[in-house]
């Protein structure tokens, strides 16, 4: 039985990987990094079980083209291989959960503002 206090947010992502491709990543806001309890990846056509998904610093590829906010997010890398290959019409159909702990809103916990402060004494 699940605790009262956690929250499981879905996605249904429907995803053509490019060719010879084996990985999917995956960014959660670094905002939830202390709530986040767990992370669950199920491939959509065989619910046979889940997809591995490890936790990554940053994919090689995001740095060359993300060069800003990269440790705004957490990167989890998929191993779709064995979904990409058993997959009928060319897309991979993930369903992904993330498992929060003492969330309940759905935007991140803090939005950074710049203002004008003035200190008197």
């Amino acid at each position: 039985m699940m605790e009262p206090d956690v929250t499981v947010f879905t996605n249904e992502i429907s995803y053509r990987p490019k060719e010879n491709q084996s990985t999917f990543q995956y960014a959660v806001a670094a905002d939830y990094e202390n709530t986040l309890v767990e992370l669950l990846v199920r491939d959509q056509i065989k619910f046979d079980g889940y997809l591995i998904a490890r936790r990554v610093e940053t994919p090689d590829y995001v740095a060359d083209v993300y060069a800003k906010n990269l440790t705004d997010y957490l990167w989890f890398e998929v191993d779709i291989s064995e979904a990409a290959a058993t997959s009928r019409d060319g897309l991979v159909h993930l369903e992904v959960k993330e498992y929060f702990k003492r969330r309940r809103e759905a935007f991140p916990e803090s939005i950074a503002t710049t203002e004008m402060q003035t200190l008197q004494f």
